[in-house]
């Protein structure tokens, strides 16, 4: 029977196996064509990799463990890089002949370095009180922060529309000063005009009697004779 060996180290297994051991324990993230940021799950097609997504709510638990926050970019990565592993004496996977005959007591040389398992079940944590406590804290924490944050902003706007008014309310007033400062003008303008006029008025009054006085003519009284 024909088995792979794994040229980074001592495991070896049928191809499916050995295919999915590369994939889980040597292949760099940004290789893998299926990878889940959150959990660390790998898959080599679609098909594994939407059952994996299926489980999406069993990472809640894990989510408010660990305080994690999610959005749909960060938590999955779908590479672009076709997955094709070299299997050749030289390659990634060696091909090497296995015999299916072993003595039970000889353990299977696959099994001395444990390798880890990724399973698209994803394990639910339960919290602790005291994590339960941290994460109710750091939710109030945020809430307030966001709270502070929108407040913030209210009074900044606040601010803004008061230094706005003051703005405009300092133009009026000085618009008014102006328009104060020019009718005071035409004001004093037409009392000295008016003064002026009063003054060629009693001028003209003292001069019209003078006249009238040296226009008349003193008659003097005719004696009368008797005869």
């Amino acid at each position: 029977m024909v088995f792979l060996q794994c040229s980074l180290c001592k495991f070896k297994g049928k191809r499916k196996n050995a295919v999915d051991h590369f994939l889980k324990r040597h292949l760099p993230e940004n290789d893998v064509p299926y990878f889940c940021v959150l959990c660390k799950f790998r898959a080599i097609n679609k098909f594994k990799w939407e059952k994996h997504l299926s489980s999406f709510p069993k990472h809640i638990s894990a989510v408010n463990s660990c305080h994690t926050m999610l959005s749909d970019k960060v938590y999955c990565i779908e590479s672009d890089k076709k997955f094709e592993l070299d299997i050749s004496p030289n390659g990634q996977l060696i091909p090497i002949e296995y015999t299916s005959v072993q003595p039970s007591n000889i353990p299977f040389e696959e099994n001395i370095e444990p390798v880890p398992e990724y399973s698209e079940e994803v394990v639910i944590v339960e919290m602790t009180e005291e994590d339960q406590t941290i994460f109710t804290l750091k939710e109030e924490i945020s809430n307030l922060t966001d709270t502070l944050v929108k407040e913030r902003n209210q009074f900044e706007n606040y601010l803004n529309k008061m230094e706005e008014t003051k703005k405009n309310l300092k133009s009026e007033l000085n618009q008014t000063k102006a328009e104060l400062h020019v009718q005071n003008q035409k004001n004093k303008e037409n009392q000295t005009s008016e003064k002026e006029e009063r003054r060629k008025d009693r001028k003209r009054s003292y001069q019209e009697p003078n006249k009238r006085i040296r226009s008349v003519v003193v008659v003097p009284k005719r004696r009368c004779e008797h005869f």
